[in-house]
């Protein structure tokens, strides 16, 4: 189809998708969502705890507000609201940012999603180097 469509590579702008089988039972899968769960807990769990008061607060304006008109909703309940949601998109970006370095710096899940692309072939050159590295540092 983008032969046709005058040069353009459409396919060739979305990224890889990959469908993944998680055999949950073992052991290194245990591992890593024990290791994930002690994170969260310890390094999240406030934050979900703030975020999730957040929502119950914004719902709360949002209810108050539904049976009302643009114009009949008064100008402090639309600047709580637009906080509420400001705060909500921060510890949600606080969140992701928090999961995305521990996703980057954790060798266990490193070394699973590894496994998975060479069960595939999908591993090869410098990446491949480096996951028989770590695997040899860690026996």
């Amino acid at each position: 189809m983008s032969e046709f469509g005058g040069g353009m590579n459409i396919y060739g702008a979305l990224p890889e998708s990959y469908n993944v089988t998680v055999n949950f039972s073992h052991p290194a899968v245990k591992k890593l969502i024990q290791e994930t769960d002690e994170i969260v807990k310890t390094g999240l769990q406030e934050q979900y705890d703030n975020l999730s008061s957040l929502k119950s607060e914004l719902k709360t304006i949002q209810d108050s507000q539904k049976d009302k008109k643009e114009d009949e909703i008064d100008q402090t309940s639309k600047d709580s609201k637009e906080k509420i949601e400001k705060e909500i998109a921060e510890h949600e970006k606080d969140i992701k940012n928090k999961i995305e370095k521990y996703a980057k710096t954790s060798n266990l899940l490193r070394q699973i999603s590894d496994l998975a692309l060479l069960s595939c072939g999908m591993l090869k050159g410098e990446k491949l180097d480096k996951f028989i590295k770590r695997t040899l540092s860690n026996i």
